[in-house]
This record gives structure tokens, C-alpha cells and sequence, in this order.
């Protein structure tokens, strides 16, 4: 069994971006800290460049990507950036804009004529029924209802038409941007269409939503209308059939082929696998994870809340803050190609009090083999107060309040 091999020490490079940020170092923040330093000593005999060679299978897809979910990071791909439909699994983005706006999950949703008229994929629903928007949710990533996705639509930004401009702005906002919706549901249209590599990014987006997650791995729900009780089961066999399994979507047209949009997790790693136009479809995306999943190990570069920089404050009570990451950041590797991994920090020299825990002051970007895998936010790691003269008042508030007095 593979081990969960923790990184602590690696060579870090500091990059100056369009001169907003200073180099890192003793110059933008006077003394370093004694991990720093570690840090920078113990990588400075690591050379490795060897490249990565895995194993990857032939698979009957037209279009193929496996992705690092934690990262980001495009491990495979075949005809990754060509274009293709999509089918259903459009409507991952359908459900998550749906989620990002629910408030209430048993809030009622009235399902319009259009809705329920919808061809293909159906939980034939009749108009003027009314369910609850979580349950709409189910039906939408369960049973893949195509009237759900409309009614889902209608019921958060007034029509589909509408909604799907929200799709296809969230689309471009994720990096998505050889994608181009036409509604919400994934019915055939020339004009409906995606990428590979694209799928997988909306697929990743999507994920961080602990709500999607629970939805997509969700096998059973059942869910009250009017006539009754029904239960929906989820048609990804992927929840059945594969360890680790965590979902995502599958989706069919004649146009489209077989697609299908999995994720899994194995001992740290977590996998999104898309598959376009696959005569087998999950015996394919099943073996593409199953070789990434015997080539790489999960290195766990930092824990969440570690010291990774300190960056002087203007006044505030304390003159310096460390900088850490939001969460622990685990990234997948070959056991031939783990040494050569680069960070880049992005920060101003100094900021200015007030601060708040968990306020973004700088990015970190991981390079494995000199390619840039991923962005991480540098956060605060503490609240810090602006100084108070010994009255008590806030300095920054008396200059803001002297700007203002006519004299």
C-alpha cells in the first residue's frame, strides 16, 4: 500500500509579477524564520528532472482528461482541447448555479408547462405540480430529469434563456473557455458544446461545493409529490462499481456518445476523470484512474494554518503576520518525478492595519517540471487591530477624521 509521503522541505523561487509584488526574503520581511531557512538549505541538492512516464491505458474515448483535483493539475488527456458535446453532464453547472442560489432546500418550485414538455431524460413531472427545489436537485443528478434542469432554470433566474447566460458566464469565470452552453439540460444543439479539459475544470469548481459533493455521491433519495412518495436511484454506476468512487454525472445523446464525468479518492489522492464519446465509457475512465492511481503518491507539501512567509504591517499592534495557506495542500506525484517541484510566492512587501483572519494578501503557485500546476491564496493568519494612541482611539481613524476637518 502506498504511504501519504510528507514533504516538508522544498526549493523555493521567488518571482517579481509586473513589479505589484517585491521579492521574498530578507528584504520584504526583515529577519526569516527558521523554517524558511530549512527549507531553502535542504533543496539545494535536489536536481531531479527526470521526466514522468506513466503506463496509460488505450481507451475507446474520443476525448479524455484525468485530472488532480486538488490542484488542478491535467495528469492525462487525449484531444483534451477539441471540442465536442456534452450531453447530461451539462448539468453539473445547472446544479451547481442552482445550489450557490438555494437558501431554503424545501422551498416549493411550480413547474411550468415548458418544464414539464421537456424530451429525453424525464421524472415526468406535470405543470402546476409543485417540489421542493432540493428535491428537483436529486431528480436533476439522479435520474438526469431534463424537465427538472428546466424547471430549475425557470426558478432561478426567470427563464432558461436567462439562466443559461449564467452558465456560460460562470463557464468563462472558471477558465472554461471553449465552452458554450445552450440550455440546461445537455439536449443536442450544434451550438452545445465543451471540451475535455473544460468539463473537468466545471467538474472541479463544482466539487468545492459540499453540497454538490453530497448530491453527486448520493446513490438513493427519495422524494415526496404530490402523487406520493418516489424514490430516485442514481444511474452513475460508477458509485457501485469503482473503490473510492465519489461521482459525478454521466450523459448520453446519439450526437454526444456516451460521456461521463467520475470522481474518485484513494488515500489522499482525489481524481476527476472526464470521458467524451466512450463506446466503454466507465471501463474507461475506470482504468485511467486506476493508472494514475498506481503511478502517484500524494505529497503533502503544507498543512493548513502553517508559517509560510512573514510580511510587515503598517500600523497595526503587532509589526509582522505569517502568512499560511487556507487548507492543507496535497499534491499528486510520480515516485520518478517528485524532485522537481518550485514555488512561486506573490505578496506586497507591507499592508496596512486593520486586518482580518482569512483575508487573501498574496498567492502561492506550485511548478512541477517548470509548468505551473495551480494557485493557492496566501491568507492572513491572524486578526491584527490598528495601533491606538493612549487614549484609545484608533490612529488610522483620527487621520481619517483629521481629512475631513476644514482646518
Amino acid at each position: 500500500m502506498k504511504r501519504l509521503r510528507r514533504v516538508s522541505v522544498f526549493f523555493v523561487v521567488f518571482l517579481l509579477a509586473q513589479g505589484v509584488f517585491s521579492f521574498g526574503g530578507q528584504g520584504a520581511f526583515g529577519e526569516e524564520t527558521e523554517l524558511e531557512k530549512q527549507r531553502e538549505e535542504s533543496l539545494s541538492s535536489s536536481s531531479s528532472k527526470q521526466a514522468e512516464r506513466i503506463p496509460w491505458p488505450e481507451v475507446s474515448a474520443a476525448a479524455a482528461v484525468v485530472m488532480d483535483e486538488a490542484t488542478g493539475r491535467i495528469l492525462y488527456e487525449k484531444n483534451g482541447g477539441e471540442k465536442r458535446y456534452m450531453a447530461s453532464t451539462t448539468k453539473i453547472m445547472t446544479c451547481l448555479l442552482a445550489l450557490e442560489q438555494m437558501e431554503d432546500p424545501k422551498e416549493q418550485v411550480t413547474v411550468s408547462g415548458y418544464a414539464a414538455s421537456q424530451e429525453g431524460s424525464s421524472i415526468y413531472m406535470e405543470e402546476g405540480e409543485q417540489l421542493s427545489v432540493e428535491d428537483l436537485i436529486y431528480a436533476l443528478m439522479l435520474r438526469s430529469g431534463n424537465d427538472a434542469a428546466v424547471a430549475l432554470a425557470e426558478w432561478a433566474a426567470g427563464s432558461q434563456e436567462a439562466f443559461v447566460e449564467r452558465m456560460n458566464e460562470r463557464a468563462k469565470q472558471m477558465g472554461a473557455e471553449d465552452t458554450h452552453f445552450v440550455n440546461a439540460s445537455g439536449l443536442h444543439d450544434k451550438d452545445h458544446y465543451t471540451t475535455a479539459r473544460d468539463l473537468a475544470l466545471i467538474a472541479r469548481e463544482a466539487m468545492k461545493h459540499p453540497d454538490f459533493q453530497r448530491v453527486v455521491k448520493t446513490r438513493e433519495w427519495t422524494a415526496v409529490r404530490e402523487r406520493g412518495q418516489e424514490v430516485f436511484e442514481n444511474k452513475n454506476k460508477t458509485l457501485y462499481q469503482y473503490e473510492g468512487a465519489t461521482g459525478i454525472k454521466i450523459g448520453y445523446t446519439q450526437d454526444a456518445g456516451r460521456c461521463l464525468a467520475a470522481a474518485s479518492e484513494r488515500e489522499g489522492i482525489r481524481l476527476i476523470c472526464v470521458v467524451l464519446d466512450g463506446d466503454d465509457w466507465f471501463e474507461d475512465a475506470y482504468r485511467l484512474m486506476d493508472a494514475a492511481y498506481e503511478s502517484y503518491d500524494t505529497v503533502a507539501l503544507f498543512k493548513e494554518g502553517q508559517p509560510l512567509r512573514r510580511i510587515s504591517v503598517e500600523g497595526g499592534e503587532t509589526e509582522k503576520i505569517c502568512l499560511c495557506l487556507r487548507e492543507d495542500l496535497l499534491v499528486a506525484l510520480t515516485r520518478q518525478g517528485r524532485g522537481q517541484i518550485k514555488l512561486c510566492y506573490a505578496f506586497p512587501e507591507r499592508v496596512k492595519a486593520p486586518l482580518s483572519r482569512g483575508q487573501v494578501l498574496g498567492k502561492m503557485t506550485v511548478y512541477i517540471h517548470d509548468a505551473p500546476v495551480g494557485s493557492f491564496d496566501l491568507i492572513c493568519r491572524e486578526d491584527v487591530e490598528a495601533e491606538k494612541n493612549e487614549k484609545g482611539f484608533s490612529l488610522e481613524m483620527i487621520r481619517s477624521i483629521h481629512e475631513f476637518l476644514p482646518f
